[in-house]
């Protein structure tokens, strides 16, 4: 089977759907029913003579057949990368509408599947539908786990697997997925990454500090904070901005370096005000009452006094 050729027929045969063509009324001349099926199910490969006698039945050219297939697999993109921003804001209500609404009868690509994949194994895994065994089945089902954690070239969905065994991992204090975790984020020339995908990597530097926050490596923490800083204030990637400042500013408060701490406290705050929603700010702003005993709000007038000092 040539996975190309059978994504051509799933294409053509979404054009075929939209334009209320039968296949009998599509293949009259052309072919018969039954082997129009084997194209479509990947049992025979289709020819390039004959998806153009196709596109001519259905009225378009073929640059219009290979234009709107490629429009098809952004299109599919970006649906994937909304569901995955709103499992990384655990937004599993609105998750659910995508899972049961789109791709049912969507061909992917190879990438947009594997991330498909990640989604799904994800969401079940947060709802605790799956076990912590069975996601790593998963996980392992998808990517070489003791391959991957030796490999030297990485794309974003090999990051977000590898991401969620260092959460599994962790949690019994294993750090093999979390060690190729850092590595990468240390050599971010490793990643293959195109630029409509390099958002989906700004979270994975929080998470990563989150992790070694937990695991009480302070220093680690602050050198892939540092990192991850640089990367999303490089790329304009705001909105992980928040969570990275507030795990940095718990890491040097632990470290007893309190007037640092305050910084990011008031540079957290700051960027969710600017940024975020206002109950997305009122939960950030009842987390750092918890977490450092202060009110973030007279933190961040004590740091604008600060720097205004310094400027005049």
């Amino acid at each position: 089977m040539d996975r190309i050729r059978q994504r051509y027929m799933f294409h053509l045969d979404n054009i075929r759907r939209k334009k209320n063509i039968t296949i009998k009324n599509l293949c009259d001349g052309i072919c018969d029913d039954r082997q129009y099926r084997k194209y479509r199910s990947g049992e025979n490969n289709v020819s390039d003579i004959r998806l153009l006698e196709f596109c001519e039945r259905l009225g378009i050219s073929s640059r219009d057949f290979y234009y709107t297939l490629n429009e098809k697999d952004e299109y599919d993109f970006k649906i994937l990368k909304n569901l995955y921003c709103l499992l990384v804001n655990k937004k599993y209500t609105e998750a659910k509408v995508i899972f049961e609404k789109s791709f049912r009868n969507s061909y992917l690509t190879i990438q947009n599947k594997r991330l498909l994949e990640y989604c799904k194994t994800r969401y079940r895994y947060e709802l605790k539908e799956y076990t912590s065994d069975q996601t790593v089945r998963e996980i392992g089902n998808n990517i070489n786990i003791d391959k991957c954690c030796k490999n030297e070239i990485f794309d974003f969905v090999d990051i977000l697997f590898l991401l969620l065994l260092a959460e599994i991992q962790v949690k019994t204090e294993k750090i093999q997925a979390l060690n190729q975790l850092i590595n990468i984020l240390n050599h971010p020339d490793s990643l293959y990454l195109s630029p409509e995908k390099r958002d989906l990597i700004a979270p994975i530097y929080a998470n990563v500090s989150i992790m070694l926050g937990r695991l009480n490596k302070l220093e680690d923490l602050l050198m892939i904070n540092s990192l991850g800083i640089e990367y999303c204030i490089k790329n304009s990637f705001s909105k992980s901005l928040t969570k990275l400042y507030q795990t940095r500013a718990l890491a040097l408060n632990k470290l007893e370096r309190f007037t640092e701490a305050d910084e990011y406290i008031a540079k957290s705050i700051s960027n969710s005000i600017s940024i975020e929603s206002s109950q997305s700010t009122i939960h950030l702003f009842a987390q750092l009452i918890k977490d450092f005993n202060k009110n973030p709000f007279e933190v961040l007038n004590e740091y604008f006094i600060r720097i205004k000092e310094e400027i005049m």
